[in-house]
């Protein structure tokens, strides 16, 4: 039988693995606009949590309704930003 301390040593690669496909995925991105869904992603925040700070104006978003797109894309570069005033 396996105690919990034999399992560690996977406990930590697979937190290991995870933040290096986080880290591959933000290499590969290639346009400097984001859907909400990759936003979410990329800023490694829950979607509700992520919501509520667009809603709060605190992460900016820009919207395309006036061109009559109903899409909502987030910059790259704005939330580098505001992960950097994170830390």
């Amino acid at each position: 039988m396996h105690s919990i301390a034999d399992w560690a040593p996977f406990v930590a690669l697979n937190g290991a693995i995870h933040k290096l496909i986080d880290a591959i995925d933000r290499l590969t991105i290639q346009s400097p606009w984001l859907l909400q869904k990759e936003a979410v992603k990329y800023v490694r925040l829950s979607n509700n949590t992520f919501v509520a700070l667009v809603d709060k104006g605190v992460i900016k978003k820009h919207s395309l309704d006036e061109y009559g797109i109903v899409k909502t894309l987030y910059n790259v570069k704005e939330l580098d930003e505001w992960l950097l005033k994170q830390k």
